[in-house]
C-alpha cells in the first residue's frame, strides 16, 4: 500500500499527522496494507493481541477507515473494507451507568401513556434530545425556537455547548418527527424569536429522566447523562468514527471520547446522530 500523502496534507496538525502516517504505517507491517475487510479484521485482532487498549485500537481502526473514505472519495477505492466490521467496545469516559437499548425502547412507549398531552409532548421531547442529539441537560434547557433551523432539507439543532460553542446537529428521523407538530403549531417559525424551546429547568429534565426509568423498572442510578452515555456508547461500539462522535457529543477533543481528531467533517447527511438505533 502506497500511502497517498495528499491524504496526510489534508490535516489540520503536525500531531495528526504524526499519528496517522505511524497508524498507516503499522497497518502496512500487519495487514501487508490490504484494504479489504480481511485486512482490517487482522489489523484489528493483532493489535488486540499485542495488548493495545480497546480505545487505542479503535483509534487506529479510525485512521484506515478515514484514509479508506478518502481514497473512496478520490474514485481509487471501489470497495468499503469495514463494512460489516465492529471496532472493539469501548465504554465511554465517564463512569456513568448507561442505559439498554430495550430500555429506550420501553422509554419512549411508556411517555405515550401520559395523560396530560401537553406534559406528555414536553417529556417526548426531552428524552428525544437526550437519546437522539445526545445532548446535556443545560443544553436541552437552554434551547430557543430560534436554534431549530432547516439546512440541506433537514432539520438542525443549533446547540450552545461546553466552553461557550455551538455545534449544529441533524436532528435524527425519529426526533424530527417529534419535533414537527410542536414547530407547526408554534406562530412566525422558522423566524421565532428566542423564546425558550420546552421552557424547562434542568432539575425537572432529571426528574423526567428518573421517572420514566423507574416506570420501566431500571433500579440503578441513572441521570439525563446515562442517556447521552447510552448515545455515545452505541455509536463507538457500532464502529462510528471517533471524530464524528466527537461532534456529535460537543467534546473539545477527541480525546474526551476516543483516540486522536482531526476537523475533517462528513456533512450533515452523515452526522453520527443519523446513525442511532433505538
Amino acid at each position: 500500500m502506497d500511502v497517498d500523502y495528499e491524504f496526510l496534507g489534508g490535516q489540520n496538525s503536525d500531531e495528526t499527522v504524526r499519528a496517522y502516517k505511524t497508524d498507516l504505517e503499522q497497518f502496512q507491517v500487519i495487514a501487508g496494507g490490504e484494504l479489504t475487510r480481511g485486512g482490517v479484521i487482522l489489523f484489528r485482532d493483532e493489535l488486540l493481541k499485542q495488548g493495545l487498549s480497546p480505545s487505542t485500537v479503535a483509534r487506529k481502526m479510525s485512521t484506515i477507515r478515514s484514509y479508506c473514505e478518502f481514497l473512496r472519495g478520490q474514485g481509487k477505492l471501489s470497495i468499503d473494507p469495514f463494512a460489516g466490521v465492529k471496532a472493539p467496545k469501548v465504554s465511554v469516559s465517564e463512569p456513568t451507568q448507561a442505559f439498554t437499548d430495550d430500555e429506550v425502547r420501553k422509554m419512549f412507549k411508556v411517555v405515550e401513556k401520559t395523560q396530560k398531552p401537553v406534559e406528555r409532548e414536553r417529556d417526548k421531547l426531552v428524552l428525544g434530545f437526550l437519546f437522539y442529539a445526545g445532548l446535556r441537560r443545560s443544553e436541552i434547557a437552554s434551547l430557543k425556537f430560534s436554534d431549530i433551523k432547516e439546512l440541506e432539507g433537514q432539520i438542525v439543532i443549533r446547540v450552545f455547548g461546553k466552553g461557550g460553542k455551538y455545534r449544529m446537529i441533524p436532528a435524527h428521523p425519529k426526533l424530527a418527527e417529534m419535533l414537527l407538530p410542536h414547530l407547526v403549531s408554534t406562530p412566525l417559525w422558522p423566524k421565532a424569536s428566542d423564546r425558550s424551546l420546552l421552557d424547562i429547568s434542568g432539575g425537572t429534565i432529571y426528574a423526567i429522566v428518573k421517572k420514566y426509568a423507574k416506570m420501566v423498572g431500571v433500579t440503578r442510578n441513572v441521570s439525563p447523562h446515562s442517556c447521552r452515555a447510552t448515545a455515545i456508547s452505541q455509536l463507538l461500539e457500532n464502529g462510528e468514527s471517533p471524530r464524528n462522535v466527537a461532534d456529535f457529543a460537543g467534546h473539545v477533543s477527541v480525546n474526551t471520547t476516543i483516540g486522536s481528531y482531526d476537523k475533517k467533517r462528513d456533512g450533515i447527511k452523515n452526522s453520527a446522530a443519523m446513525k442511532l438505533r433505538f
